[in-house]
């Protein structure tokens, strides 16, 4: 057992308060992959090949020490280098500042895309744009059958599984993943760009993010669909982020 793992299954609120921790490139993140909020099969499989196929480091945001817990999903957890406490999404993951590159990867995985899953990648993004960095673009990847959305299907239509305030989309237990709840859209790029603005842009941002400093494009199995923004353009030269759902 690794020293922060063994320290996080006594402590588990002091790695959440630890300082910041720097990203590595080709990191894959796992936000709550816990059969507590999401049992689809094909989520728990596709999350496993991510781990065993992932050529980075693979950090752990968990509510509760990962060993004791027999939800998880995310096996073997022995090849999850780092567990970090996290009740919502949250955490301290900063870029490198001194490493000067063209292109950096981060794959998030897990769940609920507009609530702790979405604020994961509001605070990677916000971090990359207001933190000082030599990295010229980020790439964001979201596999979409090891993310889950909080929809579920009723009368033939997607629907929130809760109205709680925590999510718009969900906040229980066994929604479809978000190849699964695409499937029954028909207006695919609609759709996506509501989540994203949602997750990104209106609910659940860490910090005022100036919108003359980033350009974030959404791409959907490597075909650009649609820029998030929030209508202001100019000519300074941007951060480019780019997201990646396949």
């Amino acid at each position: 057992m690794s020293f922060l793992r063994y320290l996080l299954l006594f402590f588990p609120f002091c790695l959440c308060w630890a300082g910041p921790f720097v990203l590595a490139n080709n990191s894959l993140i796992l936000t709550h992959p816990s059969k507590y909020y999401h049992t689809d099969r094909q989520s728990k499989e596709v999350t496993q090949k991510l781990m065993r196929e992932n050529q980075g480091p693979i950090y752990a945001l968990a509510q509760w020490p990962i060993e004791e817990d027999k939800q998880w999903y995310a096996l073997p957890i022995e090849m999850i280098d780092v567990e970090f406490y996290s009740r919502a999404g949250e955490h301290e993951f900063i870029f490198p500042k001194d490493l000067k590159m063209n292109d950096f990867h981060v794959t998030l995985a897990g769940g609920y895309l507009s609530a702790c899953l979405g604020r994961t990648l509001t605070g990677i993004v916000s971090e990359f744009i207001l933190r000082k960095n030599q990295i010229e673009t980020l790439h964001i990847h979201l596999p979409m059958k090891a993310i889950f959305t909080g929809f579920t299907l009723r009368e033939g239509k997607l629907w929130p599984v809760t109205n709680k305030d925590e999510s718009i989309f969900d906040d229980s237990v066994d929604a479809f993943n978000l190849n699964n709840a695409l499937s029954f859209v028909e207006k695919k790029t609609e759709f996506l760009q509501e989540a994203f603005h949602v997750a990104l842009l209106r609910k659940y941002p860490m910090n005022k993010v100036d919108s003359h400093l980033y350009q974030i494009e959404v791409y959907l199995h490597e075909k650009f669909i649609f820029e998030l923004q929030d209508g202001t353009r100019n000519s300074v030269k941007k951060k480019q982020i780019q997201i990646y759902i396949f």
